[in-house]
């Protein structure tokens, strides 16, 4: 493969470029993973074209390289990549190269303290903020996908809360986003270099795309149950004229089947002051509180159950949440919903996951 990139908008052509190299993280996030990613670029640096060093009027003598953002394209079908900010250079006079050690935007969430003071929120405008301060991490608008952060926010202005982190409680963004997003059944996720925010909701008996039997790679279908993530009863905190109160519930069905006690709490520690103040994450209404508890409950009081296939490429127009319509031997019109895929470029394939959504 040949390709091409650009650094703080200056164009590197492919015969400049030797090598890209990436190596990936995989961080669990709200029972999913996020895949933090490092990318190494080789830029031949015979001339000093690429250099840093006084004199030499190389690229990176010339501007504030640091926290640059570098663009990776297939310089033969113009695709994107890979897109991240620049870390590190390494001048390598021995093989006249030089190195780039570029990051993803998810190593930023891994990397950098949160601190947020946000009041009467939705989750979503709470994730939007986090992604994007200036001070913080600044993500670009452009590496997010904006829609379903929409949607999100039309979808929670019943679930409004605070969000509260100062510097000195020292929590990294990527745990105060799993947070923010376990409390109200969202996910953060990847697709095509971007993250993009969907919120959980119940089946409507609505099908969705149908999967044929020729969709479908041969043999790649498997299927297996789930019981670690079962919730009977909900614990949720709310902000009540400055004292805290909390939200509770039980499903009677789901404990007499899996045991009782299985118990969705936020905060999931116990916080002995009953002021809000001592509060990071709080919902500001007890019908806030009580509507995020019966969606938890709504989703995880049963055992699942979840599939696995592979498909061609053609299919990569699908995203996470939608409801698929199986229809290929020996299903007769199934829904699943997908919760997470895969796509392979090289192989022209994606591997999905999917839940049932008829138990």
């Amino acid at each position: 493969m040949r390709y091409r990139a650009a650094i703080d908008g200056v164009t590197i052509t492919s015969k400049h470029i030797m090598s890209v190299s990436t190596s990936e993280i995989s961080l669990n996030f709200a029972g999913d993973k996020l895949i933090s990613s490092k990318t190494t670029i080789e830029l031949s640096n015979v001339d000093y074209s690429y250099d840093d060093r006084q004199g030499t009027g190389g690229l990176f003598e010339a501007i504030d390289w640091y926290n640059s953002i570098v663009i990776v394209y297939d310089d033969e079908t113009d695709e994107l990549l890979w897109e991240g900010r620049l870390k590190k250079v390494e001048i390598d006079d021995g093989k006249m190269v030089t190195r780039l050690t570029v990051n993803d935007f998810i190593q930023d969430l891994v990397d950098t303290v949160c601190v947020i003071n946000l009041l009467n929120v939705t989750p979503a405008e709470a994730v939007w903020e986090i992604l994007t301060d200036a001070s913080r991490l600044a993500i670009p608008e452009s590496r997010l996908i904006k829609s379903g952060f929409e949607i999100g926010i039309s979808q929670q202005q019943g679930t409004k809360l605070n969000v509260i982190y100062t510097t000195q409680a020292n929590e990294k963004c990527i745990a105060v986003l799993e947070k923010l997003c376990k409390g109200s059944a969202s996910h953060l996720f990847q697709r095509d270099n971007k993250i993009g925010f969907w919120v959980w909701t119940q089946y409507t008996g609505i099908l969705g795309t149908p999967i044929y039997n020729s969709d479908i790679l041969p043999g790649s279908y498997s299927q297996y149950t789930d019981d670690a993530l079962i919730f009977n009863q909900y614990s949720i905190a709310w902000n009540n004229v400055g004292t805290v109160a909390y939200s509770t519930g039980t499903d009677s069905a789901s404990s007499a089947l899996y045991g009782a006690g299985k118990q969705f709490a936020i905060p999931e520690d116990s916080v002995e002051d009953t002021s809000a103040s001592a509060f990071k994450i709080l919902y500001v209404s007890s019908a806030g509180a009580a509507e995020i508890g019966a969606k938890i409950l709504a989703r995880h009081k049963d055992i699942k159950k979840i599939c696995k296939f592979t498909t061609g490429y053609h299919l990569n127009y699908i995203s996470l949440g939608d409801i698929l319509d199986l229809r290929y031997s020996p299903f007769t019109r199934e829904p699943v919903r997908v919760t997470s895929f895969k796509p392979s470029r090289d192989k022209r394939q994606i591997e999905f996951t999917c839940e049932y959504v008829n138990l």
